[in-house]
């Protein structure tokens, strides 16, 4: 058997150094979304250096729009009617309908997606909420904002972070170093809320009481009632609401439980070396630590995936992926696998071809594609069931790698 390697661990524990301050595009509500499309146009593939010709499609491939923009004007954003557009040259964003009408001249400095009908712009360096009227619901006073979710978003001043209600009052003063607030990974709204205060990590209830005291160097948000932390000198472990350790400090890299799952890094049986593992909610091993990475299944955890990577006689590496037995599902064949959604992830070849396989490993989109796919946190990001092939550019594929919407020529 070829030796098997760890390939992703030095990433994957990179991405356990966390930042929660940082204000983000998130993960828009998808629900009655109409697709962008546009016709290539100017020198190259994605010159907008002249005016582009836009359609908006729905899911089953029906034009319900045609309009022009000007140019160095691309659309963002479509949903409910709205779209969000950036001109590349003035560096400005703004509202269109869906006729390219505009609703907001070109006149901020950015336009966040919109979350329970607000979006966060950014003016004169300060942040505050639009509605998709293009009211401004609460005027630009902030240093950041996130997305509202339970009808509250993350806002900072003075390099403080807090959380307002839908006026832009402060429900929670601005005094923590950082909140980690998302609306797609908050699952219930009474869930602790992760701040930062100082050098260390804790948890805070919705009225900004302090629920668990800031002791960690190291936590995640919670997932399934439990989440990942680790204090001074300890190792990552499990705690519940209350601040209890339901799973001991043992690991080196650990993930949120998703489905009743988690992926974790731990010693394997000589003692040596670290190794990938799945464990259950009470700390057993699904599958012990062994020569894989862990990455999630899909971006909720329930394909229960791990990739390796094996190098071959022409002295490259090749990765594959093992289930939550260890057993061996998908060959290792290509150079990169990324996460899985819905069961199916994107690969490259060592050639750098792209396409989607399917959790057997088989081709539901062959690799005939060269830079085409974008992804997000290493999953491909649908929205609402579709994928936009170079941003739509080439047209949008379904889960099954079918063209549902063509390309607008």
């Amino acid at each position: 058997m070829k030796k098997l390697i760890v390939s992703f661990l030095v990433t994957i524990m990179a991405v356990m150094s966390f930042t929660i301050f940082r204000v983000q595009a998130l993960e828009p509500d998808t629900t009655n979304q109409l697709y962008p499309l546009r016709k290539p146009s100017g020198s190259s593939y994605w010159d907008t250096s002249n005016p582009s010709e836009w359609a908006l499609s729905d899911a089953t491939g029906k034009i319900h729009a045609k309009f022009t923009l000007p140019a160095h004007t691309s659309l963002m954003e479509f949903k409910d009617g709205i779209g969000i557009v950036r001109n590349s040259k003035a560096y400005k964003w703004g509202l269109i309908y869906d006729k390219g009408k505009i609703i907001v001249n070109y006149k901020y400095d950015y336009i966040s997606s919109f979350f329970e009908g607000f979006a966060c712009f950014r003016q004169g360096g300060k942040y505050g909420f639009i509605d998709k009227k293009g009211n401004e619901v609460i005027k630009a006073q902030f240093d950041s904002c996130g997305g509202f979710k339970f009808g509250r978003a993350v806002a900072s001043i003075n390099k403080k972070y807090g959380m307002i209600d839908r006026t832009g009052k402060w429900i929670i003063k601005p005094e923590f170093d950082g909140i980690s607030y998302f609306p797609w990974t908050q699952q219930y709204s009474n869930d602790p809320i992760l701040i930062k205060q100082g050098d260390y990590y804790g948890y805070i209830d919705s009225k900004g009481n302090i629920v668990i005291p800031p002791k960690f160097v190291r936590a995640q948000e919670f997932s399934e009632g439990l989440a990942a932390v680790q204090e001074q000198g300890k190792q990552l472990g499990y705690i519940n609401w209350n601040g209890y350790y339901v799973i001991l400090p043992q690991f080196y890299y650990a993930t949120p439980f998703y489905n009743g799952i988690a992926y974790v890094s731990a010693w394997k049986a000589d003692g040596k070396t670290l190794g990938g593992a799945l464990i259950n909610k009470k700390g057993e091993w699904i599958v012990p630590p062994g020569d894989f990475a862990p990455f999630a299944g899909d971006a909720k955890g329930s394909e229960g995936i791990l990739s390796f990577s094996t190098y071959a006689p022409d002295g490259l590496a090749y990765v594959g992926a093992v289930n939550t037995k260890g057993e061996i599902i998908i060959p290792a064949k290509f150079e990169s696998i990324g996460l899985f959604y819905n069961g199916i992830a994107m690969v490259r070849l060592h050639g750098g071809q792209e396409g989607f396989i399917n959790t057997k490993g088989e081709y539901v989109v062959e690799p005939t594609y060269f830079g085409s796919f974008k992804s997000e946190y290493g999953a491909l990001t649908f929205r609402n069931g579709l994928y936009a092939i170079n941003g739509g550019l080439d047209g949008y594929l379904d889960y099954k790698g079918k063209l549902v919407i063509p390309p607008y020529r």
